[in-house]
C-alpha cells in the first residue's frame, strides 16, 4: 500500500512534471529553437 501512497504523492507529481520540463529545454536548446516554443 505504501507504493500506491507514493504514486498518489502530489508532490511526487510535481517533481515529474519539473523533470520533464528540464529534459524538454535542454532538448529543444540542443536543436536551438527558441524556447518560446515550449511555453504554449
Amino acid at each position: 500500500m505504501k507504493i500506491l501512497d507514493r504514486f498518489n504523492d502530489p508532490d511526487l507529481g510535481k517533481r515529474m512534471v519539473s523533470r520533464v520540463k528540464a529534459i524538454a529545454l535542454q532538448a529543444v536548446g540542443r536543436l536551438g529553437r527558441p524556447i518560446v516554443l515550449l511555453e504554449v
